[in-house]
């Protein structure tokens, strides 16, 4: 969909929002197959440590010293804890600019989740969600036990709004431009004329932003990054546990280059590094994505011979939605309300592109394409839904300030163009971009958020032990970029996981079951012969028997 991937494509955007997917029949469960060579058992420890819960320091007790212009105080929750869990809400508020910490300030929302009974350990974890622009604790309220529950068995779980996301203040949503990502829906407008909308929507934010006295230049990875040591120290943790998803992995690498103190392990979950060049590299990503795919669906007996020539199919289908265009009808799944669309032939890339993120939208992707043979828009809508949704659960000011601070900043025109040419098929898809396209410039200069110092375009160097996680269906930060940063890293481990996509973490099973062993031992070496036994993707509508 034009809109959801010029949003989010290159930009790392995690899943942390809630997936609903429904099916006309029974969903089997997500398996999964890793490219590591170690073998052996993870050892996952039970929850029967002596360790105890460190809490927040009582209200009456002195503050311990921070930064000027730095402050922390205990407050309510903008949400609701989950059932089980005990939920502490805070604020932490510091300098928009910190070299100018008595101006304006920015307020971050902040909640520390105890699961009710356990016995934890002294270091919690601090989520760094994606994006850039996640709305972190929201989407939490919905999704914390799917994807914190195993983990909170032995730690605290610290989630915050980062700067210009979420319950922070100021937030730059910028709901103009989701209203004219949503009237463009229901068109199928030329890529120049669509990022035109745009761009002048979110000039308009982006004028009423710098009105208000705000300085778009600091919101970006530095001063997030800054935020997350403060917020250490402001909540009195000697030591905690970064775990990043998506663009979480720059912040967590951006922390470890500049605030390293306090550190005791860092996991990175879809790797986004600061030294590659996304938007470059974005057409090429686009086709192996793809590729790989259409080679699982081969690889599997049960999905070849359910869904064969699926490759030739989907391209026909391209070609034809393309001359003849769909008009679907898509459920919000976050709001519940209808949305007319228009589904073309690079929209239908587009879809596809996006439910490579998630095992459950992926797997159904077979059967959307068996659907639009024959005009059937039901699989195709419920996807759609799904992506519409995530809107809901992205600050877009902050994603384009963050975005064209430190990633187009970076990028050469040039490879951009011709990595363009290398995929014909994908220009569209490419030029429809709002910031890593070629009209991304355009936006830059529209949002002027400044631009990085150099260093922030090069590979992150760290002795903290990290665990680098992938999937090896993710198509938006591919495995490649993952092995290179643990293989920079002196206490580096990658593990990639074949049959899934992006954020894979927080699967149940081996891929879980190895980043909990990793926090109880971070020093020691990594066991991951737990996914030898695993296989690819189960594919929805294959017999069981068949796969």
């Amino acid at each position: 969909m034009l809109a959801l991937v010029s949003i989010c494509v290159a930009a790392a955007c995690s899943n942390a929002a809630p997936v609903t997917a429904p099916s006309r029949e029974a969903d089997p469960a997500p398996i999964t197959a890793n490219t590591g060579t170690a073998s052996g058992t993870v050892p996952v420890s039970p929850a029967t440590s002596t360790a105890t819960t460190i809490p927040l320091p009582p209200a009456s007790a002195p503050p311990p010293p921070l930064p000027a212009g730095v402050r922390y105080a205990q407050g309510p929750c903008d949400i609701d804890p989950p059932d089980g869990y005990d939920l502490r809400c805070g604020r932490l508020t510091v300098p928009e600019n910190r070299s100018k910490p008595n101006g304006l300030t920015v307020t971050l929302h902040v909640g520390i989740f105890h699961k009710q009974g356990a016995i934890v350990a002294p270091d919690p974890i601090v989520f760094l969600d994606g994006g850039p622009g996640g709305h972190s604790l929201e989407a939490a309220e919905l999704g914390f036990v799917s994807q914190f529950a195993k983990f909170a068995e032995r730690h605290d779980i610290v989630i915050f709004d980062q700067r210009g996301t979420g319950f922070s203040e100021p937030a730059l949503d910028c709901p103009n431009v989701t209203g004219v990502v949503l009237n463009q829906l229901l068109t199928v407008p030329p890529a120049a004329i669509a990022t035109f909308e745009l761009r002048a929507a979110l000039k308009v934010c982006f004028d009423d932003l710098r009105s208000s006295g705000r300085d778009p230049a600091q919101y970006n990875s530095v001063s997030s990054a800054a935020d997350v040591a403060d917020l250490r120290q402001a909540l009195g943790f000697s030591q905690w546990n970064l775990l990043g998803v998506s663009y979480g992995t720059r912040l967590g690498l951006t922390v470890l280059r500049l605030h390293p103190e306090g550190v005791r392990s860092v996991i990175l979950d879809s790797t986004y590094p600061p030294e590659v060049d996304a938007a470059a590299e974005l057409p090429d990503q686009m086709a192996e994505a793809f590729q790989r795919f259409f080679e699982a669906c081969v690889a599997d007996a049960g999905c070849n011979t359910t869904y064969p020539n699926l490759e030739t199919r989907f391209n026909a289908l391209v070609a034809h939605l393309d001359e003849t265009p769909l008009k679907v009808q898509v459920l919000d799944v976050a709001t519940f309300k209808r949305q007319a669309a228009t589904l073309d032939g690079p929209r239908l890339q587009d879809l596809l592109f996006l439910a490579l993120y998630e095992p459950l939208l992926f797997r159904q992707f077979p059967r959307v394409i068996q659907e639009l043979e024959s005009s059937k828009t039901t699989t195709a809508a419920v996807l759609m839904g799904v992506a519409v949704s995530q809107l809901g659960f992205l600050s877009i000011g902050a994603h384009v300030a963050v975005q064209c601070h430190e990633e187009l900043a970076f990028t050469d025109p040039a490879m951009l163009a011709g990595a363009i040419a290398r995929h014909p098929e994908l220009a569209e898809n490419v030029s429809n971009q709002l910031v890593v396209g070629p009209f991304g410039f355009d936006t830059c200069a529209v949002a002027d958020a400044g631009r990085a110092e150099s260093i922030e375009n090069q590979a992150v160097i760290s002795d903290v032990p990290t665990l680098v996680l992938s999937g090896e269906l993710d198509p938006v930060t591919p495995s490649a970029w993952g092995r290179g940063v643990a293989a920079a890293q002196s206490h580096g481990t990658f593990v990639s996981f074949k049959g899934l996509g992006h954020g894979v973490s927080f699967e149940e099973g081996c891929p879980n079951d190895i980043a909990r062993a990793f926090l109880e031992s971070p020093s020691l070496p990594v066991a991951v012969g737990c996914t030898a036994a695993m296989t690819g993707p189960r594919w929805l509508g294959v017999p069981k028997a068949a796969s």
